[in-house]
């Protein structure tokens, strides 16, 4: 539990040193691969949304139909989302 808070103090810390409190407060759209990396932060957004501490966060996944697996990854990001009451659009690529 220690650790979980100093990670989260030293990664606001740093959003506060790139962004002004009105850009942290304002909506944020978190784009999602499905890789661990990116469904990390949204985790982490979704954690310090749920703090108040940035806007409300929602989730975009673009799917660019250029390999079999990308619809996996589509599916695991639209059930971390649902599980999580997360907002998620899903972009297309033609």
């Amino acid at each position: 539990i220690a650790y979980r808070a100093l990670f989260f103090k030293h990664i606001y810390r740093f959003l506060g040193n790139v962004a002004t409190g009105k850009e942290l407060l304002a909506p944020q759209a978190i784009a999602v691969s499905g890789g661990i990396d990116s469904m990390a932060l949204l985790w982490l957004a979704n954690v310090f949304s749920q703090q108040g501490k940035i806007g409300p966060v929602r989730a975009m996944f673009v799917h660019h139909h250029t390999r079999a697996g990308q619809d996996n990854d589509m599916e695991i990001v639209i059930n971390f989302c649902q599980q999580e009451g997360i907002p998620l659009h899903v972009l297309h690529v033609e």
